[in-house]
């Protein structure tokens, strides 16, 4: 099945899949950017993941109903599970969290969190975190009042302000998954057309 490339907020995205999901993270107030920049893992594998949440320090993978190259998201939770440089002493990025290691990070806060979303179920949202031993879950901090991606499995701190405070926790499958409004992008794409349409026809003068 061949994707079907889509525009949302002014970014063309590879699928549909993509830009639905680029809106449900507009929903739930989480920043994103597409495709940043790639990275080459242990493997020696170049990958690219396909969108990054810069204020909660998380990366999503959008995948369709297959598992195809799944391993990737996996082997790059695992190379961001702590940050480069704790291995030499000489963290990029200090956590604070905990002293088992010069970062402070590690599974249960991981440097860089790693989740992978998939098309909606009976219209609701779905995901998963990309390590089979973490369980991922949407949480609203009661501090900052940020959503964020967080492991269930790990004691809470907020991915954004590091609080420990009240949470709620919502899982896949209890928010309602958003679609893009594919006839309005249509409209527009229709608009578009014709306006370089009339561009293109030749002005006509008169006879004098």
């Amino acid at each position: 099945m061949r994707a079907i490339p889509q525009t949302y907020a002014g970014v063309r995205f590879r699928s549909t899949l993509e830009a639905d999901w680029a809106v449900n993270l507009d929903a739930l107030r989480m920043v994103w950017q597409y495709e940043p920049e790639g990275v080459v893992m242990p493997s020696g594998t170049y990958y690219r993941c396909d969108m990054y949440l810069p204020r909660l320090s998380t990366f999503v993978e959008v995948k369709g109903p297959h598992n195809e190259r799944l391993w990737k998201p996996g082997e790059l939770a695992t190379a961001t599970m702590h940050a480069p440089g704790c291995e030499h002493g000489q963290p990029v990025e200090v956590s604070g969290l905990h002293d088992d290691c010069a970062c402070g990070f590690g599974p249960s806060f991981p440097w860089r969190f790693v989740v992978v979303a998939r098309p909606g179920e009976r219209g609701r949202i779905a995901f998963h975190a990309a390590l089979d031993e973490a369980k991922a879950v949407i949480a609203l901090c009661s501090v900052c009042m940020q959503y964020s991606f967080a492991d269930v499995n790990a004691p809470w701190h907020c991915r954004r302000c590091r609080s420990s405070g009240a949470v709620k926790v919502l899982r896949s499958g209890d928010v309602t998954f958003r679609q893009i409004d594919h006839e309005a992008g249509k409209h527009r794409a229709r608009r578009q057309a014709a306006k370089r349409g009339a561009r293109a026809q030749p002005s006509r003068r008169k006879a004098g």
